[in-house]
């Protein structure tokens, strides 16, 4: 895996971007964010704190309840 060395300044500009991005974000327990959360919490481990985003809650929609004609 390719090492990046950052200024102080970058780091912290990268680290912004990504918690913005999470943070902004519609569905915060996507998946699709998972990696951002990875990468936060490599390049700021006390943001995280070892925190994981919780559980799905899946949803079952079934029609027969809608129209119970």
């Amino acid at each position: 895996m390719p090492t990046i060395d950052l200024t102080d300044a970058q780091h912290a500009a990268v680290t912004a971007l990504i918690k913005r991005a999470i943070e902004e974000d519609h569905f915060p327990n996507a998946p699709r964010l998972d990696p951002l959360r990875s990468a936060l919490a490599k390049l700021d481990p006390a943001v995280c704190g070892g925190a994981r985003r919780p559980a799905a809650h899946h949803c079952r929609h079934t029609t027969a309840r809608r129209y119970s004609w």
